[in-house]
């Protein structure tokens, strides 16, 4: 409840869809959080100052998880690297691909660490930032 407040005192919230924008102000009426904030949609994919990297058939016959999100803590990543650090220990032969923007510094940095550490210690583990 604490974010929406803050959230409702800013000028304007940006949304990625006009579903995202529907949310504040119904949590904010849910709430009763008196409201200063419009809210503005910027749809994906959002414009970046660097190249986005050019897709690539994979390989046929290997099987590959692809998770698309950004790196960050409440997606789940820590879950999925366990998940998959299981199943190549029981043999099972997959890369895991992710594809999704850094976010927060902190964050971010963790989990795009931890995907070095993987391929450091030879798990087939792949990671752009952006698809076109």
């Amino acid at each position: 409840v604490k974010t929406l407040h803050l959230l409702a005192q800013m000028d304007t919230v940006i949304a990625v869809s006009a579903a995202a924008a529907a949310v504040s102000p119904n949590l904010w009426r849910k709430h009763q959080v008196n409201v200063r904030a419009s809210v503005a949609i910027l749809p994906w994919p959002v414009p970046f100052s660097v190249p986005r990297p050019v897709f690539f058939q994979p390989p046929a016959g290997k099987k590959r998880i692809l998770y698309v999100s950004r790196l960050k803590q409440v997606k789940n990543h820590a879950t999925l690297f366990i998940a998959c650090e299981i199943l190549w220990s029981k043999g099972l032969d997959f890369e895991l691909e992710l594809i999704g923007c850094k976010d927060e510094g902190r964050e971010s940095r963790a989990i795009a660490d931890k995907i070095k550490e993987l391929q450091k210690s030879g798990r087939p583990v792949s990671w752009r930032g952006h698809m076109t």
